[in-house]
């Protein structure tokens, strides 16, 4: 009642119209929540959380390939719009589509889009996940070109570099990471996980002392030191 009040008054808000959207599908009145999605990007076609709750609103009950067309529609006004891209992408892994399908998705983002990074995450991921290790590298190397100093982009890159057996190309990467004092500890753990595996304990040690310098309450680090310590003995 609320929303229908407010509505009288300001009946071309597609913002209202979404929100009515959002009532009646909370209220399992989906036919009616569609109406008010089509409405609310009626008023205004760049209106995207309309576009997302209509496609969701099919999604939620397994009618991927029409959310796909919900997506598909707006990107014709709108092909860059990333959120909408990275949404087609996510459709493309959870409904039946093929592997080409799929990649095909991913790729629209970073073509559309060459900076980002949600973007060439998903494409190092969709290797990943396929045991690419070598295109996995690939779409790394490619995601840093045009993203050099990103924090997830290098971290993708380092573990793209380990699965392709490039262990001292991702000691450097890790070093890159480091050189920003936010990072967390993890590329710390990663790096002396390496040089442990080479029975470099030295190495390794000095990492772990590194990452307890700045953060010498971490039981992680403190566990790592331990861990090594015994393998060491071993």
């Amino acid at each position: 009642r609320t929303v229908d009040a407010a509505l009288q008054k300001s009946p071309n808000s597609p913002l209202l119209h979404n929100l009515k959207g959002m009532v009646l599908r909370s209220s399992a009145n989906i036919e009616g929540a569609r109406e008010a999605f089509l409405r609310a990007q009626g008023l205004d076609a760049t209106f995207y959380p309309a576009v997302q709750n209509r496609a969701m609103s099919y999604v939620e009950v397994g009618d991927f390939d029409t959310a796909a067309k919900v997506y598909a529609d707006f990107l014709k006004a709108n092909p860059r719009h990333e959120s909408a891209l990275i949404a087609t992408a996510d459709l493309a892994m959870r409904r039946n589509a093929t592997q080409e399908e799929r990649l095909k998705a991913i790729d629209q983002i970073v073509v559309a889009l060459p900076d980002s990074v949600e973007g060439h995450l998903m494409k190092v991921g969709f290797f990943e996940a396929s045991g690419k290790a070598t295109e996995a590298l690939k779409a790394a190397e490619a995601a840093i070109a045009a993203v050099p100093d990103d924090l997830r982009l290098l971290d993708a890159l380092a573990r793209a570099q380990r699965k392709a057996g490039q262990s001292d190309q991702a000691i450097q990467t890790y070093n890159r990471i480091l050189l920003n004092p936010s990072t967390s500890n993890d590329p710390y753990l990663r790096q002396a996980e390496i040089y442990a595996s080479r029975a470099d304990w030295k190495s390794a040690r000095a990492v772990i002392s590194r990452a307890l310098a700045r953060s010498p309450d971490s039981a992680d680090l403190r566990l790592a030191r331990f861990r090594l310590l015994v393998l060491e003995g071993a």
